[in-house]
């Protein structure tokens, strides 16, 4: 039986997200290294140095992919009404964490395979790519056939991320009065802070929402800036743009 750490106190959920953020950062590392190591044919030029700064710039990237992912997770969690400590209410915050995750991580594993092929990360025109497909099954099922080690992978992953959150049980702290009203709705007012700051890539008023292009300041090679991304960041930042239609 797998023993848990219960947090008490009006910041517990706080702690969680802080212990859950930190934990995704981490997996999309390994999900960065991963795509490198199985691509690395394909980056001859990319030595030790140059692949310790990919990382560095990587986690902004991935702080982005992370908060958008995770946007629905985290309000359920900062809300600061204390229905959210309710047994059934946890229950569904644990799925929405791992379906939600689940789907970043097996979208980043795709492009391990994906990549020779298209020498890019995955973008938002991938839908439309396969709108006219009339065989996707086929196709997706040909695909964890040749790429069957992506699937274990993917196991392997989500796995782990089972395991972080569930390190954790949230308690309802003994007294709900209005200090605990006050200290949750100051925490949710932080948080909306964080989270506009770290999706932006920063807090200062000339700073631009960051974009694809912004990998170009960690990479020697143009090619290197798919190290940097992560395919969930590159399907959003994306999803609006205008494909050029043949003439």
């Amino acid at each position: 039986m797998n023993k848990k750490i219960v947090l008490k106190g009006s910041i517990n959920s706080l702690f969680v997200l802080l212990i859950s953020f930190v934990g995704l950062l981490f997996l999309y590392s390994l999900l960065r290294l991963g795509f490198y190591f199985f691509n690395s044919d394909l980056f001859p030029l990319t030595d030790t140095s140059g692949l310790i700064t990919i990382m560095q710039g990587g986690v902004k990237f991935g702080v982005v992919a992370i908060l958008y992912i995770n946007i629905l997770f985290i309000l359920l969690q900062t809300i600061p009404f204390p229905f959210k400590y309710n047994e059934v209410y946890q229950r569904v915050c644990k799925w929405v964490f791992i379906v939600t995750n689940s789907i970043g991580i097996a979208l980043n594993l795709i492009d391990y395979g994906y990549y020779p092929f298209t020498l890019k990360r995955t973008t938002g025109t991938v839908f439309s790519q396969f709108s006219n497909e009339q065989n996707i099954g086929t196709l997706v099922f040909d695909f964890l056939l040749d790429y069957w080690y992506l699937l274990f992978f993917f196991i392997l992953f989500v796995f782990c991320l089972t395991k972080i959150y569930n390190l954790f049980k949230l308690a309802r702290p003994q007294q709900v009065a209005w200090p605990f009203y006050i200290i949750q709705s100051l925490s949710f007012l932080f948080i909306i802070f964080l989270f506009v700051g770290g999706v932006r890539g920063g807090w200062a008023h000339s700073t631009r929402p960051i974009t694809l292009s912004n990998a170009g300041d960690y990479v020697k090679s143009a090619d290197e800036m798919n190290i940097v991304l992560n395919t969930p960041f590159s399907i959003l930042k994306t999803l609006k743009a205008k494909s050029l239609h043949e003439v």
